[in-house]
């Protein structure tokens, strides 16, 4: 279930780029994601919102971490994303 005050925090910034790791890799347990059988269902939901309700660019990684490095510096290359103009342009929103 969604929470509309999660979904308004959400909106209020835009991204230059949204990374989507696939779910190619084996998974591996740890103290903090939610576990192996939630992992198709949220993909799913972040592949959705993705789709449907952000307006940014975003990418879909898959492939060993090499390539999923690759495949962001050539989105974020394509993109223009690390130019000095692109870094330093006006409307650019920072982290606070």
């Amino acid at each position: 279930t969604s929470s509309p005050e999660v979904d308004a925090l959400g909106r209020m910034r835009t991204y230059d780029l949204f990374v989507l790791c696939d779910t190619d890799i084996p998974w591996e347990e740890d103290d903090i994601r939610l576990g192996s059988e939630t992992r198709a269902a949220m993909h799913g939901r972040f592949l959705d919102v993705l789709t449907n309700e952000r307006a940014e660019p975003w990418v879909l990684v898959s492939g060993t971490v090499e390539e999923r490095m690759a495949a962001v510096d050539a989105e974020i290359n394509r993109l223009g994303l690390l130019t000095a103009s692109a870094i330093y342009a006006p409307t650019r929103q920072h982290l606070r």
